[in-house]
């Protein structure tokens, strides 16, 4: 099943009202919906419903491999994707197995500034 577009805002309705609730934060709202979008985005528009662990750790993987993501920005991504599986879809046994870990303390430059 792929996703239109314009479903995109109706699937994760209902995940923006949990995500309020979990945390309260605009900020983490805005982020873990920027995450999950990206996610169904990279594996063609399908359903989070038909995708697997193995299709979170490609995605976990690609960030780090492709986009050199660093710890913190690859954590967040895992927080929201879990987030998405586990509250909002609620798998309880969903687990992702062996994704390729960011090395990436900071940013390139960054500890040129201590």
């Amino acid at each position: 099943m792929l996703i239109i577009l314009g479903q995109l805002p109706h699937l994760l309705q209902g995940e923006r009202g949990f995500i309020f609730r979990y945390f309260s934060y605009v900020d983490t709202e805005r982020s873990y919906w920027d995450w999950i979008k990206r996610f169904i985005k990279f594996h063609k528009l399908r359903h989070p419903d038909l995708l697997t662990g193995d299709d979170v750790r490609d995605f976990l993987t690609h960030l780090v491999m492709k986009k050199h993501v660093a710890v913190s920005t690859q954590q967040q991504a895992l927080s929201a994707l879990v987030f998405l599986y586990k509250q909002v879809l609620g798998r309880d046994s969903f687990t992702i197995n062996d994704w390729q870990k960011s090395i990436l303390g900071f940013p390139r430059g960054f500890d040129d500034l201590y």
